[in-house]
């Protein structure tokens, strides 16, 4: 009997959507590089460009307090890594829980029925499908500070 498997966290569905478009992209002659993780993460970060002008997003910046964007993360989420890099390259103050070291995180994710990381409760709100700048930025615009 060997040790038990460890349960892998279930990726939000915009990420799939992400490399479902990489395929098309390919189907369609473009030029997708599948080289190193540099490359890769390059990649990736395209998925999270937003929408807002630079103005908008300093704005909201502005206006974002200590505890107003909770960030569940895990280690070796880089889905995670790339959300925290777009906070703090906007500046945006956020509380990061690590599911992965705190127990009370890991609960906290679960209670909210939490699928996967990156998990963020915006104001109150839930992010359910994953960390997508335009959907975060819409939630900060809706709820009241």
């Amino acid at each position: 009997m060997g040790p038990p498997s460890p349960k892998p966290l279930r990726s939000a569905p915009w990420i799939a959507a992400g490399a479902l478009a990489a395929l098309a992209a390919l189907a369609a002659g473009a030029a997708v590089s599948l080289g190193g993780a540099g490359e890769l993460r390059a990649q990736l970060r395209s998925l999270l460009e937003d929408e807002a002008t630079p103005a908008q997003t300093a704005a909201l910046a502005a206006q974002v307090r200590p505890g107003d964007v909770m960030l569940y993360t895990a280690d070796g989420c880089l889905y995670c890594n790339l959300a925290k890099d777009w906070l703090e390259q906007r500046s945006f103050a956020y509380t990061e829980c690590n599911i992965s070291v705190s127990s009370a995180c890991a609960r906290a994710f679960q209670a909210y029925g939490a699928r996967g990381t990156p998990f963020l409760l915006v104001r109150g709100a839930p992010m359910r499908e994953g960390f997508q700048p335009g959907v975060f930025l819409k939630l900060l615009r809706q709820q009241p500070t």
